[in-house]
Order: C-alpha cells, then structure tokens, then sequence
C-alpha cells in the first residue's frame, strides 16, 4: 500500500562510544543529537511533533531490547510516516542481519524515507538502497569490533589481578588503581569482621549456611542489599575466592539460545571449555587465608548429599504439585510417628505441616464437586453465543471488502475513461485502499478469534472425559507416582496454607487453591 502520509519521525539513540564521551565531558548524547536533527528540520523544512520523536535511553544490541525502535517500526508499518530522522544510519540498527533486514525491509516496504545530515535515503531509488545494506554492514562490523576490545580489555585486566566487576563483593569498596588503568579493592573494616564472623562459624562452630544466616538476622546486621541474610547468600559468600585474594573471571558465561525464532540468553557455569577462565591472585588484600578457605571447601564436598537410589520409589502423590500460599517454594514430604506429612522449608515460613492424606482427600473432593458444577466453569453456551456473534460480524465485513473491491475497480474504470483527473484518481484510490487494508485485518482478526474459540471450546469438552477418568483411575491405584502423574495431567499446581498448628484431640483447618490445567477464554 502506498504512502501517502505527510508526517515525519525522529529516532534518537545512545551507542557505548557516545557513553565514554560522555564520561569525557562530552555532553549529553541526545541533547546534541537533537540539536543537530532540530537544524536539519529547518533546513528541509521539516515539522516533527513531540510525540513523534523517539527516545532510545538503552543501549541495546538487538530490536528485542530497544522498545522504542519496536514501536517507530510498528507505526512505519502502518504507513504513519513519510519520513524518519536520525543522526547516521548506524543508530538505526547494529545488531545482526536479521534485525538489519527487519528494519530494512519495514522501510522499503512503507515507502518510509530515511534522512540524515549527510543524505536522504529514498528507497525507490536502486543506489540508495544499496548505501543503506551497506552502511548496515560497516554499523555491525564496527559493533563487533567495539564489543571484542572491550572483552579483551576485562580479560587482560582480570588477568592482571585487577577486579573487573561494577559492583565489588561485600567487605570491599572498588577503588581506582593509581598510575594506571582499572580497578581494585580495598577492605571495609566492619564488614569484613561479618565476613569473619561468617567463616568462623562455619568452619569451627559446625553453622549451615541457614543457621548463619538466622544469626545475622538476629544481631540486625544488613546483608550487601540492606535487607535479611538468606541461606544462599551466605553460601555464594562462602564460595567466593575474592575473600583469600584471589580474581576469578569467566566463571559463569552468557550462551544465546533461539527458541522459536526468539533469541533467549542463559548463564552457563564455566568449565573452562566454553571462555577464558581467569583465576589469578589478585591485587587486593585478603579478609580470609587460603588455609580457612580450602577448609571451608572440604567441609562443603564433605556435606554434600549423594544421589538417591535408583530403586528409590515416590511416596508422595502431590510431589511437585503443592507449593506454600506464602512464599511460593514446594512442600517436601517427611514421616513422624508413622505419618507421611509435608512441610516448607523456607526458614521462618509460618504455614504449619500437615498430614499427606488428609490433603489428598481435599483435592479428590474438589475435582468431583467440579464435575457436578462443571458448566459454572466451562460456560459452553457463552462461547457458542459469542461464536455465532462472531460469523455474523465476518458476514457484515466480508460483504463491505466486496463492495470497496468493486469500488476500487470502478474508480479505475473512471479514471481510464478520464472522468477522473490524476489527482481526483489518487485522492479516492487513497481513500479506498485505506478501507480495504482496515477490512482485511478486521477479518483476520475476527477469524483468528472464531479459531481461538473453537480451540478452548475443543480442549474444554476434552479435558471433562479426562477428569472422569483421574478420578476412576485414581481410587484404584496404590502406586504413588502413577497418582501423581494422573494428578499432573489435569492439575497445574495446588497452593496450600495453614497458620494455626492442630493438638492429640482435633486438628486445625488448613487450605487449598488448586488450579485445573483448564484453558481460558480470552
């Protein structure tokens, strides 16, 4: 569809050398940016309003992290634009040739002009087309460029037993080396005495890291991020090499993964197979020596729990199923006085243990109740209502795109016969197409919604015979984990609450929130 809009963009961005610019006296990048694309205006003659300007305050690699640029191209794409403004071509895109081409091909397509200080790129000119793949090219070789000096810096500064991370370990401050580049630590008195604190009671009082961390929280000592200790903070402590003088880098490394043509980030632990794993005495005093160090690491493998037996046989039929209401983690099971109970380990966490049985018998009692009640929940006639609605909306629009496609044929047929003069004719094919591209995707969108529908109405009638069939099943078998695998298949998770613990002659109520894998209407 042809453009035909009037309306200008302008798209402002922050690259990683406008940073150490800035760090350089520079100035602010988007305020000089804007300036400069504020003259270019007036010079072409060019009126952007404010809410056409585009600031990007990120500086992200790929168009997944930069929101603003997804909402320019969005707008592009509708043909809201005639043209868009920015600085170079560079600020467009620098990550790999997929967002390169999206972007390209989203400019190309509109009709969308790109104007910078040094050139207009018009797309229906063959040349311009080409400067701009290859600016695009040079804009990404330079970002790979720009990214490997800054990792063989980190690296070589690391190696040198300088400390490369922004935020420096708790009992240390990060100071600038004198004389030369980069950073080291220097120990925080009192802070370091906690981190004594922390290791003395591991290694000679037998403390786990929870017992630890429960001590601290009583003496109101604040953990690096001013709140409560918890179990793995005092363990991440405790393994950290930082703390007997040591400088490890690329211990864990960023590996990118596409799932479903999305690109998704994970950390990984370093081998040292994937990166350059550096573990070289640092510059920085030590808190703790060597000696205490290692020994914490002996006590540590010495603790660690083997893996169970192979014969090992579930016991729990809610395994996996029943999270705490407070804070979320799983109930584990354990046995007292012959009675299979589940509790949550969370330390301090107020929700009371209960029998294993006695919650069983709950969510059986739900899922029958359920299944007397079951149309409450599907609403089966709401959906085949709200259905026929639909078709009788798609009937309406299908008949309108007919009579403008008929439309558009006769405005042609005027126009051929010179009814219609030029401007006449482009005047009301404008007009028309733009009502034809809005009938269309009503359309679709109205078919894709009659299809959604269907969908949960089919898994909706497909997920009552499997209910029925849980609950025979279910009563006949006494194996565990076949009981938990016919629960799973029907029940996504059980939140379970209770505050007030039971005595030998009742015991206290507790709750459930039990959430069928039931699909929902939109």
């Amino acid at each position: 569809m042809p453009n035909y809009s009037n309306k200008y963009a302008m798209y402002l961005r922050k690259s990683r050398k406008d940073l150490e610019l800035e760090q350089q006296g520079e100035g602010e990048t988007l305020a000089r940016h804007l300036k400069i694309l504020e003259d270019l205006c007036k010079k072409l003659k060019i009126v952007v309003a404010d809410e056409d300007i585009y600031k990007e305050v990120v500086s992200g690699e790929s168009i997944d992290s930069r929101p603003q640029m997804q909402k320019l191209l969005e707008r592009i794409e509708q043909g809201y634009y005639k043209g868009t403004l920015v600085v170079e071509i560079e600020r467009l895109a620098r990550g790999d040739s997929i967002d390169q081409g999206i972007i390209l091909r989203t400019f190309k397509l509109s009709d969308t002009k790109i104007i910078t200080p040094s050139k207009i790129y018009n797309f229906r000119e063959e040349i311009d087309e080409e400067y701009m793949e290859f600016g695009l090219f040079m804009s990404r070789r330079e970002y790979k460029i720009i990214t490997k000096r800054l990792q063989r810096g980190r690296l070589l500064s690391a190696q040198e037993g300088k400390f490369v991370g922004s935020i420096p370990p708790y009992g240390y401050r990060r100071i600038k080396l004198k004389n030369q580049k980069g950073y080291s630590l220097e120990i925080i008195p009192k802070q370091a005495d906690v981190v004594k604190t922390i290791f003395n009671l591991f290694v000679n009082y037998n403390y786990k890291p929870a017992d630890i961390s429960r001590y601290l929280n009583d003496l109101s000592i604040p953990s690096p991020k001013n709140d409560n200790w918890s179990a793995n903070g005092v363990r991440g402590l405790l393994e950290n090499p930082v703390y007997k003088g040591y400088i490890q880098f690329n211990s864990r490394v960023i590996l990118k993964e596409s799932n479903n043509g999305k690109i998704s980030s994970s950390r990984h632990i370093n081998k040292g197979d994937l990166k350059d794993l550096v573990y070289v005495k640092g510059l920085h005093k030590a808190i703790i020596s060597e000696e205490i160090f290692d020994k914490v690491a002996k006590i540590r493998k010495s603790r660690d729990v083997s893996p169970l037996n192979k014969n090992y046989s579930m016991q729990n039929p809610l395994s996996g199923l029943l999270k705490c209401k407070l804070c979320g983690k799983s109930l584990v099971r354990y046995t007292m006085r012959g009675t299979k109970r589940v509790y949550c380990k969370t330390l301090d966490c107020k929700n009371v243990s209960n029998s294993i049985d006695e919650i069983e018998k709950e969510v059986l009692a739900f899922l029958e109740g359920w299944l007397k009640n079951k149309e409450i929940y599907l609403n089966s006639k709401k959906d085949d209502s709200s259905i026929a609605l639909n078709y009788k909306i798609l009937k309406t629009k299908e008949n309108d795109l007919s009579k403008a496609k008929k439309k558009k044929e006769r405005i042609y047929d005027m126009f051929e016969e010179q009814v219609y003069d030029k401007d006449t004719f482009f005047e009301r094919t404008k007009k028309n197409d733009f009502i034809i591209c809005k009938l269309e995707q009503e359309i679709k969108k109205i078919r894709e919604e009659i299809k959604a529908k269907k969908d949960i109405a089919n898994q909706q009638n497909d997920f009552i015979p499997k209910v029925e069939y849980v609950l025979k099943s279910y009563k006949k078998s006494t194996d565990a984990k076949e009981k938990n695998l016919m629960l799973k298949s029907i029940i996504d998770k059980i939140e379970y609450l209770k505050t007030k613990q039971g005595n030998k002659w009742h015991s206290a109520k507790f709750e459930l929130w039990i959430y069928p894998k039931l699909p929902k209407t939109k």
